[in-house]
Formats: structure tokens, C-alpha cells, sequence
């Protein structure tokens, strides 16, 4: 995070399990209400994808207050929480996650969201390009001989 932060780039991090008193933290604050309703920007976009209605809702805020680590983290600005529901054309709802994120970037809802988009379709791709053509095969040669 320190290279990043001296190359003059912004970071967002997705928080873990690994993070657990950060997890807690941020998770606890957008867990209540008024919080969510005085403290954060929210946006909100729904596409249709796989034949299911996609909904990505995000929260951002600048109210760092509550975590109890945030000087272990250079120039953070900002947290968010984003929620992803899909529901299945029936009307079900199949899926609902929230992801939790800490930012170097200043107060900008949809700049978040971009950001988070954006590496969730390069993480897609390289599935994709993994799966689908196999870049993730490892040959191994000993000699002139291969192992695998």
C-alpha cells in the first residue's frame, strides 16, 4: 500500500476475515441505520445479466471515527459496503452479498463503484481466459523431459 500511495495512486481494499478487528469495524458502522441514512452516499445500479435482474448497491463514507486500526492504513479516506442481490426472473431473490472495502479515495459514490466494478470484470476475465483456454496449465520440464 505504501508503493501505491508514493506512485500518487489510490487504493481500494477488499476487507477479509484475515482483518477481523477492521472487518468488524467497518461492518459494524454501515450495520446501523442512522449511519447509513446521515454518513454515507449511496448509489445504485440494476442491469439484467444471465437472465437474472442484477442490483449493486453501494455506501461510502468519510466517517472513519469508529475504526479502531485506521492509522494502520496510509491516507485512508473512506470506507464502503456494497450489497449485490440477484433475483431470478420469477421474482426469487437466489443471491445477497455485502462486501465491505477501505479507500484512499476522497467522497465519490460512483467513482467507488466504478473502481469496484471494473476489478470484479477483470477478475472475470481472468476466470475466464483460465477456464477457457487453460492459461493457468503449468508444464514442467526436467532436462528434456516433461513432467506434466
Amino acid at each position: 500500500m505504501v508503493k501505491i500511495r508514493q506512485k500518487r495512486a489510490n487504493y481500494v481494499l477488499a476487507l477479509k476475515a484475515n482483518q477481523k478487528t477492521l472487518y468488524t469495524d467497518v461492518s459494524s458502522c454501515f450495520a446501523d441505520p442512522s449511519f447509513l441514512t446521515t454518513k454515507t452516499l449511496y448509489f445504485k445500479t440494476t442491469q439484467k445479466a444471465r437472465g437474472n435482474i442484477e442490483q449493486r448497491e453501494y455506501w461510502q463514507s468519510k466517517d472513519l471515527s469508529k475504526l479502531s486500526t485506521q492509522d494502520n492504513w496510509m491516507d485512508l479516506k473512506s470506507i464502503v459496503m456494497t450489497k449485490n442481490t440477484i433475483t431470478k426472473p420469477d421474482g426469487t431473490t437466489s443471491s445477497v452479498q455485502s462486501r465491505y472495502f477501505i479507500s484512499s479515495l476522497p467522497l465519490d459514490v460512483k467513482e467507488v463503484a466504478r473502481v469496484i466494478r471494473g476489478h470484479w470484470l477483470v477478475e472475470s476475465a481472468h476466470w475466464h481466459l483460465d477456464v477457457t483456454f487453460g492459461e493457468m496449465l503449468i508444464v514442467l520440464w526436467i532436462g528434456w523431459r516433461r513432467l506434466i
